[in-house]
């Protein structure tokens, strides 16, 4: 698994698609695609999209990732920094953003 992050619109997914060779039709979107459809695919843009749509389903975003990563370990992840500015006032807001955090982490760490 490779993780690449960083700033919105800085270029991730286009060092991605020349670094490795990699068309539009190979990423799954993380702001559309099923939850269980999201790993499927050589790359996944917007993990922290797939992330906030997970938390708000009430799901578990580290069980859907873990189980992921499991099947396609060689997947790339492309995620968006979302740590740096202004804290949400929004409790809904700032759950999203520290688990989307979190599992930014959890990706980095493997």
């Amino acid at each position: 698994m490779i993780l690449v992050t960083g700033g919105c619109c800085q270029g991730k997914r286009q060092f991605v698609k020349k670094s490795f060779g990699l068309i539009d039709a190979d990423f799954a979107q993380g702001d559309s695609c099923e939850f269980d459809d999201a790993f499927s695919k050589p790359a996944l843009d917007h993990l922290e999209r797939l992330v906030a749509r997970v938390v708000l389903a009430d799901r578990d975003p580290t069980a859907l990732i873990e189980n992921g990563l499991e099947r396609n370990g060689d997947i790339i992840l492309v995620c968006d920094e979302t740590g740096c500015g202004i804290v949400p006032a929004d409790r809904q807001d700032r759950a999203i953003r520290e688990a989307a955090g979190r599992i930014a982490c959890l990706a980095a760490s493997r």
